[in-house]
C-alpha cells in the first residue's frame, strides 16, 4: 500500500494541473472581455 500513496500523489497533480490552466485561462479570458467591452 505504501507504494500506492505516491501514484495517487502523482495522479492528482497530473489531474489538478490542467484543471487550474484551464480556470486560469478562464480567468484571463474574462477579464480580456470585460476590457474590450469597456
Amino acid at each position: 500500500m505504501a507504494r500506492l500513496e505516491p501514484t495517487w500523489m502523482y495522479l492528482r497533480r497530473l489531474y489538478d494541473l490542467p484543471v487550474l490552466s484551464v480556470a486560469g485561462t478562464l480567468s484571463i479570458t474574462s477579464v480580456t472581455e470585460v476590457d474590450d467591452i469597456s
